[in-house]
């Protein structure tokens, strides 16, 4: 299984037994694909994903009827823009192209 550096807080506290303690059974299992932690929840292979907030932005505009409810992971994306565009403020997006990276498939 590959851990990433963000996994290192849940993996002490699955190993310190900080979980367990708290009746808590914690699992880690990593999805065949990246972008597979929605699919895994509907089939009732996990209960919660820890996945970053742009699938989770992907999966509700698709209906999904997922819900975030807390950050882990330092991940959360970013916006690039060209200064001599003007932007300053999030509302100077409006009418802009915008690029949103999303998976293949």
């Amino acid at each position: 299984m590959v851990h990433e550096p963000d996994h290192i807080p849940l993996m002490i506290g699955m190993e310190k037994g900080w979980f367990a303690n708290e009746g808590i059974d914690v699992t880690m299992i990593e999805p065949e694909d990246h972008f597979d932690a929605i699919d895994e929840i509907k089939a009732g292979k996990m209960d919660i994903a820890i996945t970053e907030p742009l699938h989770l932005v992907e999966d509700r505009a698709a209906g999904e009827p997922v819900l975030g409810f807390a950050r882990f992971l330092h991940t959360n994306g970013g916006v690039m823009y060209n200064k001599a565009k003007g932007i300053k403020r999030p509302v100077d997006l409006i009418g802009k192209r915008i690029q949103y990276q999303a998976h293949q498939g």
